[in-house]
């Protein structure tokens, strides 16, 4: 069975509803858990709880680096939740960075993580499905949403 390491940063895949609007704040573990996923071999990384509008450029060579860290940590495929607003230029910059053949997936959500019908737990379990498939080896870092 595959290694899995799950890094959170926020984004609206991870927020609830507040009197202030959406709050970034379940966890990777809350993720993992609504998904339905099931017995994955996952680690998950609470990265931060934020939106990606708010990301700096330290915070994404952390990911970066964190998501380097992962796989010389024997994982056999990393997948990072992400706020919508920055994802695509998340992505590209890890595959600057990402000499590695494993793959990186990236997913989020367009609704929240309270919603009744949330866009979120499908997303993840695609980015999954994704990641754990030998056909995204070398491919670089992906994005996987609303099932492409």
């Amino acid at each position: 069975m595959p290694r899995f390491r799950l890094i959170a940063t926020g984004g609206t895949i991870a927020s609830r509803r507040s009197p202030h609007g959406l709050l970034a704040g379940a966890t990777g573990a809350e993720l993992l858990a609504q998904s339905g996923l099931g017995a994955l071999d996952v680690e998950v990384d609470d990265f931060t709880t934020r939106g990606s509008y708010a990301f700096s450029l330290a915070d994404l060579l952390a990911l970066a680096k964190r998501t380097r860290d992962a796989l010389a940590g024997g994982a056999d495929a990393v997948v990072i939740t992400h706020g919508t607003d920055t994802m695509e230029e998340s992505a590209f910059l890890l595959g600057l960075f990402h000499g590695d053949r494993r793959p990186v997936v990236f997913t989020g959500a367009q609704r929240p993580f309270d919603n009744p019908a949330p866009d979120g737990p499908a997303n993840l379990a695609a980015a999954f499905a994704v990641a754990a498939s030998t056909h995204a080896r070398g491919l670089g870092s992906l994005l996987v949403f609303d099932g492409s």
